[in-house]
């Protein structure tokens, strides 16, 4: 939980605005790292796609 709430505080949030969330708000907040997460995977370079051009 202390990680969720730091993690929340670098993104800009504020301590009363965390304490007034609901689970839900915590839960899509969650999801949407996940789907960042995953976003940043799927990146590849050209020179990876591509290895015959290089």
């Amino acid at each position: 939980m202390k990680e969720l709430i730091n993690s929340l505080i670098k993104s800009g949030y504020k301590l009363p605005e965390i304490y007034g969330m609901t689970l839900a708000d915590i839960d899509f907040l969650i999801e949407v790292s996940n789907v960042e997460a995953t976003k940043e995977e799927e990146l590849v370079t050209l020179d990876q796609a591509f290895p015959f051009l290089f």
